[in-house]
């Protein structure tokens, strides 16, 4: 049976993850939160498990549910069970925020611009939030899709932005019809965009000419940015990349890239290019990558790059390339599926200079070669130009620190909590119900994994989802500008900056002592970031 849009989220309970209550005021979800039995952080050395490198149960088997490819039929739960306080005790980009990018601050403190129609530009459309200046963020009181007439470029005077797209009424967000170009060139000053948290919207760009690299067919390019997050997003019908971020305009590092759903773009991700453009400091956690050519992602020089529990089924060409002279690797706890169009396995570019790569590979599933995870798994890896295997010189044994943050999973549980919880899902009702809806083409893409359908990677015949257009209802803002008047009432909130120590969500109860703003708890509360941290 295939997952719909609603029953996506009952495959928490159908594989025993944990239900968490939260609301307004009585109602109750799903958690993605971790569990804690023994799949959980480790010692912080980068492996998982127990912290003597061993993670789970280890079995691999990459089933789910009761075997038969089908998710389950587990009721969610009533959220009639008490819930442990949640203690919130440092400022994060917010609470669920993993790896490095989770020290972004987005537009925190500043604006709140409201996208009020789908039109591609002019008053309460995307493009005039997206361009305007100084620290803002992006909320939207629309649903449905956003076409670009031509890209969206951006540079320094634009950094410091949220783009809330949790915020919008069922159907969400999507943004198709071209790129957005964070940090200059083309015909602007080369001086980059920084500081960007971006959540539950969907990329689906959707222009293909038969012609390579063409720079308006990608979704997201950065030429430097310093402290990004994309958390629960949808790429896809992206020609060239998904997320392409290289480093000739400033700094590429402290970025996180988490629980993003990443299919049939020409190709995924790429971070920094060789020892030309570098990257620093960069997390690919927990994301799924379904009929996705290659590039998942590709990781430049530098310093510091965590690949942890990704899920990726029907790869094209190859998985992950490290392309970079000296670049220090933790790839754990993957899940890997091999499809009727898979091909070569993950690429370590070593020809024409001097490469020193230091890659720690452990515990990763791989439906051919590694159907039992094991410590070490260096069989998964070969030479980008000969597919010979690579030297030993290039591993170790040790983990790599873990990037800030981070938590390790066994492979096997790393999928179960991919396909529970992934892409842009989150929405709020207007009468204050936290709400989860995947559009039609990311259940599709969920449903293959699960089932194991291959469909073409190299596929460029799209189609976009058609999404319900909502508009927020009359009152929804009545008590205050930026946060609905359910949330006011129910917290007692007299303004956006208003830091409360403690709000009570029915029978959970969330301790405030990072100080964060009641307008950013009004977010977090509609991307169910308590239902995540509660396991």
């Amino acid at each position: 049976m295939p997952i719909t849009s609603a029953r996506a989220f009952a495959l928490l309970s159908s594989l025993g993850i944990g239900i968490a209550c939260t609301d307004s005021g009585g109602s109750a979800e799903t958690s993605s939160a971790q569990t804690d039995d023994g799949t959980g952080a480790g010692d912080g050395d980068g492996d998982s498990g127990d912290g003597d490198g061993d993670s789970g149960d280890g079995d691999g088997d990459g089933d789910s549910g009761d075997g038969d490819g089908d998710p389950g039929d587990g009721d969610p739960g009533d959220g009639d069970g008490d819930c442990e306080p949640i203690v919130l005790s440092s400022l994060e980009a917010f609470p669920t925020a993993s790896g490095a990018g989770s020290i972004a601050s987005g537009g925190r403190g500043g604006a709140v611009l409201h996208v009020t129609n789908l039109a591609d530009s002019g008053p309460g459309s995307f493009r005039a939030a997206i361009t305007a200046t100084g620290p803002r963020t992006i909320v939207f009181d629309v649903s449905g899709r956003i076409d670009l007439e031509s890209r969206i470029e951006l540079i320094d005077v634009h950094s410091d932005l949220t783009i809330a797209g949790e915020t919008a009424p069922e159907g969400g967000i999507t943004i198709a019809g071209n790129t957005l170009l964070f940090a200059g060139g083309y015909d602007l000053p080369t001086l980059p965009t920084d500081n960007l948290i971006i959540r539950h919207t969907r990329f689906r760009n959707g222009s293909y000419t038969g012609e390579p690299d063409v720079y308006d067919h990608n979704c997201i390019i950065s030429g430097g940015t310093d402290r990004f997050i994309f958390d629960h997003a949808s790429f896809s019908f992206c020609d060239d990349q998904a997320i392409s971020m290289i480093s000739p305009w400033g700094p590429l590092q402290d970025g996180t890239v988490q629980r993003s759903i990443f299919s049939e773009n020409a190709t995924a991700i790429i971070f920094g290019l060789a020892e030309v453009y570098p990257a620093d400091r960069i997390s690919t956690l927990e994301n799924l990558f379904v009929h996705q050519s290659h590039r998942t992602p590709n990781i430049g020089d530098g310093g510091r790059y965590d690949v942890i529990n990704n899920v990726a089924f029907n790869w094209g060409g190859r998985l992950t390339n490290v392309n970079g002279a000296s670049p220090e690797v933790n790839y754990v706890g993957n899940h890997l599926t091999a499809g009727d169009d898979s091909g070569a396995n993950n690429k370590v570019q070593l020809g024409g200079g001097d490469h020193s790569p230091s890659i720690h590979t452990a515990y990763n599933y791989h439906s051919v070669l590694y159907p039992a995870p094991q410590l070490d798994d260096r069989g998964i890896w070969s030479d980008f130009w000969t597919n010979d295997p690579v030297a030993d010189i290039y591993f170790t044994t040790t983990a790599h620190p873990l990037l800030p943050r981070t938590n390790v999973l066994d492979a096997q549980a790393a999928r179960e909590l991919v396909l529970a919880d992934v892409g842009a899902n989150a929405f709020v009702s207007d009468d204050g119900v936290p709400g989860r809806y995947l559009d039609d083409y990311d259940v599709e893409r969920i449903n293959d994994v699960v089932n194991e359908v291959s469909r073409d990677p190299f596929n460029k015949s799209w189609t976009q989802p058609v999404l319900p257009l909502n508009t927020r209802a009359d009152g929804f803002y009545s008590s205050l500008p930026d946060i609905p008047a359910f949330f006011v009432e129910a917290h007692g909130i007299r303004s956006n900056a208003d830091v409360i120590d403690e709000y009570s969500f029915g029978a959970c109860t969330i301790v405030n002592a990072a100080g964060y703003s009641a307008f950013e708890m009004y977010l977090f509360f509609a991307a169910g970031d308590w239902d995540r941290l509660q396991g």
